[in-house]
């Protein structure tokens, strides 16, 4: 998942993968990362994505603290 910021930048990004909500169960997730510009997350998964819909939701805080999220959907094809 590639994530932007501004100039304040980011710290402490976890991206998770879940099924076709974000209340459901976590098929992967990133390691904490920090983003000044623009970055490229990789995340590990448990297990292969089969077909389906799934969402991938970024979390982290910015320079004040306050707490940033953002989530995109995506699906896969048989």
């Amino acid at each position: 998942m590639r994530l932007f910021s501004n100039a304040q930048g980011l710290h402490g990004v976890v991206v998770t993968v879940h099924t076709s909500t974000s209340r459901g169960p976590t098929l992967g997730r990133s390691s904490p990362v920090a983003v000044s510009n623009s970055r490229v997350v990789s995340v590990r998964l448990r297990h292969r994505l089969d077909a389906g819909r799934y969402v991938a939701l970024a979390i982290g805080r910015d320079a004040g603290g306050r707490r940033i999220g953002a989530v995109h959907y995506f699906g896969l094809r048989p």
